[in-house]
């Protein structure tokens, strides 16, 4: 049978198939077969029918609410549990080590003005402020830090220098009797009053340009840079802090049969020259300091500062690589420990991934 050129491209039907191969009808009775099949729309539709018969019961519908309700709350308590447990990643907890440089701070102000009210008694009010200068250290300070008396003046000046420099400047410039002039001359009496008041003006002066109300931001961080290595640095942790605990037996065999007998004893320490300004702890507490006062930048006025946000960012990240670090290598001792509660810091600052929105 021939076919034409449309009929080749047009697809067969059944009754043609059917009649050029006579074996391909179907059969009317087909024979039994001992496998059953299975038929999958059957469970569906039993499931379906399930879940519309659910949906229609008024009781198991508020039953299925008041389940996933329980769920949720649940679920939410527990996660503000967790949060609570772990602490905020920036904002630490207020402890005796900030309620010192604050109170330093704030003392400092509030004996400026004093000096303001006391403009006419200059030397008595600059006498006040040099001697308020030297702050006392609350009772409840950790060991370790500083000596017990901290002083609060600009640069870096001692209330000792600053006292004795004006009493030598006073002993300087006094007026000295003449030769042949008498001790109540009225001329030497105005001298001395002129010098006593030009005196008290430089005593106010200098107290004034000494105050860490009128100091600079830089002034500010190098004080806060000096605090913290005077109280985390180990040239004075390590008076009573004890050592990290030895290495696991295991490694410490391994390295009494790699060494010979001659060098198992342990090294000696080179000699540290001046202040510990490198290690973990002071590097923990300098970013601590700083991301306080980004926080408190950011969350003033700031909140459209990118640029700060980023550096918060940065911050919160770099401590959170030194504290893990601090930690593995101090295997979670007494100087972890310390440092944690000195500066009031929370689980959530080294744990996990932390993420600033």
């Amino acid at each position: 049978m021939r076919l034409s050129r449309l009929q080749w491209l047009r697809p067969p039907s059944a009754g043609f198939i059917y009649a050029q191969v006579p074996s391909m009808l179907p059969l009317a009775h087909p024979p039994p077969s001992s496998v059953r099949l299975l038929s999958s729309s059957s469970c569906r539709h039993a499931t379906a029918q399930a879940q519309r018969r659910r949906h229609r019961d008024p009781y198991a519908l508020a039953q299925a609410k008041q389940r996933a309700a329980a769920n949720s709350a649940r679920r939410a308590t527990l996660m503000q549990q967790r949060e609570a447990a772990l602490g905020d990643p920036v904002w630490n907890r207020k402890t005796d080590f900030f309620h010192h440089f604050d109170d330093m701070l704030r003392q400092s102000k509030a004996y400026s003005r004093r000096i303001e009210q006391k403009a006419d008694d200059g030397f008595e009010a600059g006498q006040q402020v040099i001697e308020a200068a030297t702050l006392k250290k609350p009772k409840g300070s950790v060991p370790g830090t500083s000596p017990q008396t901290e002083a609060v003046l600009n640069y870096s000046v001692q209330p000792e220098e600053l006292k004795a420099t004006l009493e030598r400047s006073r002993f300087l410039t006094e007026p000295s009797l003449a030769v042949d002039q008498l001790s109540h001359d009225p001329a030497f009496a105005s001298h001395l009053e002129v010098h006593e008041s030009r005196h008290a003006n430089a005593t106010v002066a200098m107290a004034r340009i000494l105050n860490l109300t009128n100091a600079s931001r830089i002034d500010v961080r190098r004080l806060t840079r000096r605090h913290c290595v005077e109280t985390f640095g180990r040239h004075r942790t390590d008076e009573h802090l004890p050592p990290k605990p030895a290495a696991a037996p295991l490694l410490a065999r391994r390295t009494d049969v790699t060494q010979s007998p001659s060098s198992s004893a342990a090294p000696t320490k080179t000699p540290r020259a001046g202040p510990d300004t490198g290690s973990p702890e002071v590097q923990i507490a300098l970013l601590t300091c700083r991301i306080r006062s980004l926080a408190a930048h950011l969350n003033k006025g700031g909140r459209t500062d990118k640029v700060n946000k980023r550096n918060l960012t940065l911050l919160v990240h770099k401590r959170q690589k030194l504290l893990q670090y601090l930690r593995r290598q101090d295997r979670g001792a007494s100087r972890w420990q310390w440092v944690m509660n000195t500066l009031g810091l929370t689980d959530r600052m080294w744990q996990g991934e932390i993420s600033l929105s």
